[in-house]
């Protein structure tokens, strides 16, 4: 029997090792178990409104206006790569929000405004259904991000609630992101 290395996929067209033993025995690499995943709850911007649904609180964004909520989450340094970024929400109403999604990364020594790297999903219609949690895939919005330990990550879900293609007719609840990282 020879060496044994065992491999995961990152979800960006790449694998990484997660664990190497030498034939005799001796482990050269390891992890520490693959994918970690954390929730971050949702702040939303001056002016908006906290309300408390089923199943906890989250962000209103009401129709008929143009609101956002964000979260920030310090990149920790056992972070290898983003496989995953996910918005848990709840929709009052039928139908399409208008959403962007926002990523920027910034670090010690960062402009602020120009310094790290954004990343976003234009403004497009998203399709949600009343009274229903949803678990919505936004990862593209942070792929384009340069992301290293002690970066600070924040997620942006802007909703354009007074453009005429949002039909939902209701608010929009968002609870806050899932990352799924390696």
């Amino acid at each position: 029997a020879g060496d044994v290395a065992v491999f995961q996929s990152t979800g960006a067209n790449t694998v990484q090792c997660i664990s190497y033993v030498k034939a005799d025995g001796t482990a050269v690499a390891s992890s520490g178990g693959g994918n970690k995943t954390v929730f971050v709850p949702v702040y939303h911007d001056p002016g908006g409104d906290y309300i408390n649904f089923d199943p906890g609180a989250g962000a209103d964004l009401p129709d008929n206006t143009n609101e956002a909520c964000y979260s920030v989450w310090s990149v920790p340094d056992d972070f290898t790569s983003l496989t995953s970024v996910k918005v848990y929400l709840m929709s009052r109403g039928t139908g399409n929000a208008e959403v962007t999604i926002i990523g920027m990364a910034r670090n010690d020594t960062d402009d602020r405004s120009s310094g790290g790297t954004d990343d976003s999903i234009a403004q497009a219609s998203r399709a949600y259904t009343a009274d229903t949690i949803h678990l919505d895939d936004v990862s593209a919005a942070f792929n384009g991000l340069t992301l290293n330990a002690n970066e600070l990550m924040t997620l942006r879900y802007v909703r354009a609630g007074s453009d005429g293609d949002d039909t939902i007719g209701a608010e929009l609840q968002i609870y806050g992101f899932q990352i799924v990282y390696a």
